[in-house]
């Protein structure tokens, strides 16, 4: 049986959506300034490594965050692979 993959901020994303439904001045920071209100108000200061993208879901859309694979793409390293995509080695 497969193990379920989780996202080590998994915690945080669940923190951050559930202040910014019922906060309106909290969403509007957020969507304006993201790390900063993430240190400010949560006190979750991010490294420098880590990659940040807000996106204000819409009612009717469905967003989905595909997992990093397992594996590195054949003759690739994974820090290469990311950086193909716009992340951060």
């Amino acid at each position: 049986m497969e193990r379920h993959w989780e996202s080590p901020w998994q915690a945080l994303k669940v923190a951050i959506a559930r202040r910014a439904r019922v906060d309106p001045l909290f969403r509007m920071k957020l969507l304006a300034t993201p790390r900063r209100v993430i240190k400010e108000v949560l006190g979750v200061d991010l490294p420098p490594g880590i990659a940040l993208h807000m996106k204000e879901e819409a009612p009717r859309t469905l967003y989905l965050t595909v997992p990093p694979s397992a594996e590195p793409p054949r003759g690739r390293s994974r820090g290469r692979a990311r950086s193909r995509q716009g992340g951060r080695p």
